[in-house]
């Protein structure tokens, strides 16, 4: 795992975010420890599941047949996935104020501060308020 403040500058990256991007979807991945290494369009894992990802699917994978890095910035299902244990989440299409941007929020099962983020699409905002959970777990 990152130290906080790598985790705070990718929710901060992930605010600015127009709509989904594969290399902050990388940057999520190794912050989280997901993947430990990349060589080229390969990424490498200690998961016991699979020991290597790809980028896309459409790289030339013929003979192993490497799942994809997870889309963490375009899918909810693989934001959700960033979300720490013992926490649940929240999404609304708008701000509950300004109706303008999706918003997440996270809530500990136990006592403790809530985390919100705001984006341009719903699995940012789950990004955001997930990566700054995780970085407040290091404080």
């Amino acid at each position: 795992m990152t130290d906080p403040t790598t985790l705070l500058t990718l929710a901060e990256r992930c605010e600015q975010a127009a709509g989904p991007d594969r290399e902050l979807d990388v940057a999520i991945a190794f912050a989280c420890g997901i993947v430990t290494h990349r060589q080229g369009n390969c990424f490498y894992t200690k998961n016991r599941y699979c020991s290597v990802m790809v980028l896309d699917y459409d790289y030339d994978d013929t003979e192993y047949r490497a799942p994809e890095l997870p889309s963490y910035t375009a899918s909810l299902d693989a934001a959700v996935t960033l979300v720490p244990e013992g926490w649940r989440y929240d999404l609304t299409n708008g701000d509950l104020v300004s109706k303008e941007k999706p918003a997440a929020r996270l809530t500990p099962d136990f006592a403790g501060p809530c985390f919100d983020g705001y984006a341009q699409k719903v699995p940012l905002a789950l990004c955001i308020a997930a990566l700054r959970a995780r970085a407040a777990a290091h404080d």
